[in-house]
């Protein structure tokens, strides 16, 4: 493919990707060093947009490293067939683990070193695995603990006990996207295990309907 030199100036973060974040200079320190000794070696990945600006497809940290040293432009390998951008970044991204420090830094909003507990790893890549990364933004943008993984597995154990309860239960994904949105996670996670069938049941309702679930319902 024939590389290109872009104006950083026209280069816009892709909002689907969480790496598009604001980022610090410490979390990249070790990436505004090697830029400033060799250069950029490795040529981001673009998709021209029709207004002459550029998506980034792949090379956000690069990007973000350019603009700090004052880069006028940088090597890319353009895009211009105007695919849908977000299938695009996640065919470039397939090989990625889907858990690394980037995420966690992104997820923790820490700043350099990330070292979380293994449980806090473990409700993460079970958000990960049962909704993908639309799933994690979820939790981002409610401020929602990740330990709401925690509930969403006991909830499913409670509807897989009783057969007339498992039978057409909401899927994980459902519920954790109603204890997200209705602010449920605590209120279950603190009285799931005096729930009689008859609650669950309710629970069950209120879930699939996206309707409130609270003490009035117990």
């Amino acid at each position: 493919m024939e590389i290109e030199y872009v104006s950083v100036s026209k280069i816009l973060p892709a909002y689907f990707n969480p790496k598009s974040r604001a980022k610090s200079q410490r979390s990249v320190s070790g990436l505004l060093e090697s830029l400033k000794k060799h250069g950029m070696l490795n040529p981001v990945q673009l998709s021209e947009m029709q207004d002459g600006t550029y998506l980034t497809d792949d090379g956000h940290r690069r990007v973000y490293c350019a603009r700090i040293l004052g880069m006028a432009d940088v090597p890319a390998i353009v895009n211009r067939q105007q695919k849908n951008a977000e299938e695009r970044f996640e065919a470039l991204n397939t090989h990625r683990p889907l858990i690394s420090d980037d995420w966690l830094e992104i997820y923790l909003d820490t700043d350099g070193a990330v070292n979380p507990p293994a449980k806090t790893l473990g409700h993460i890549r079970y958000v990960l695995e049962i909704m993908g990364r639309a799933g994690l933004e979820l939790l981002r943008s409610s401020s929602t603990s990740p330990t709401i993984a925690g509930t969403v597995k006991s909830v499913v154990a409670k509807f897989n006990e009783t057969a007339y309860l498992r039978e057409g239960a909401p899927t994980p994904s459902q519920i954790l996207t109603w204890m997200i949105r209705r602010k449920t996670h605590f209120f279950v996670k603190n009285n799931l295990s005096r729930f009689s069938k008859k609650n669950l049941e309710t629970m069950k309702r209120r879930i699939l309907s996206d309707k409130e679930f609270s003490l009035a319902d117990v």
